[in-house]
């Protein structure tokens, strides 16, 4: 089981997450992956895809800005390379639109959830299902307490706090941004590492 959990993904056009996890040997659908508790702000095309085997994902938090043009956090992409099924606990996941209020509260499991099928994908399966599919392995805490635990808690802070990782919190904690990519100019996603200051002078 790979579990990702309390982690902030700030600012990422695309992949918050990207799921994966191949095929067996006999080509059926493997993989079970934990995904709980994280925070994603200012995804831009693409928030959660791909696939495994089995899922959960729970209490999440995701935080629209200004770069968000996707709605959908999470989107279960069944596409026709394997055999078996791919399935999905989806439950107490919350979207925060840009005005601060709830497109989700975490109240209602079906909301901004989707699948595509592709690829002659033969949907024989329950996509969503009502139970997990198996403990965590760590708490798993109301999608609004982890908003606050992560913020409180991620980033280089050794052997000092990191510019960078304080100016994302920040921006992350507040609904803002304080650079645009020099290509593209979308607010929060830099197209070179010259777009948000360059590369730092650390002592040797």
């Amino acid at each position: 089981i790979g579990s990702f959990h309390h982690n902030l993904l700030a600012h990422c056009a695309g992949r918050n997450w990207s799921l994966a996890s191949g095929l067996d040997g006999d080509n059926y659908y493997s993989g079970l992956l934990d995904i709980f508790n994280n925070v994603v702000y200012n995804w831009g095309h693409r928030a959660t895809d791909g696939g495994a085997h089995e899922v959960n994902f729970v209490g999440n938090y995701y935080k629209k800005g200004v770069a968000t043009t996707q709605s959908t956090i999470l989107k279960a992409q069944l596409e026709g390379v394997g055999l078996g099924s791919q399935s999905y606990y989806y439950a107490s996941n919350v979207v925060e639109n840009t005005d601060g209020t709830y497109a989700c509260d975490g109240t209602d499991n079906t909301c901004s959830r989707t699948y595509e099928l592709s690829g002659g994908q033969i949907l024989d399966w329950e996509v969503w299902v009502d139970e997990p599919f198996f403990p965590s392995d760590a708490v798993v805490d109301d999608a609004k307490d982890a908003f606050k635990f992560v913020l409180s808690d991620v980033g280089c802070t050794q052997p000092v706090f990191d510019d960078h990782d304080i100016r994302i919190i920040d921006e992350t904690l507040n609904g803002t941004t304080s650079l645009k990519g020099s290509k593209t100019s979308i607010a929060g996603h830099p197209d070179h590492e010259a777009d948000a200051g360059g590369w730092q002078a650390y002592p040797g």
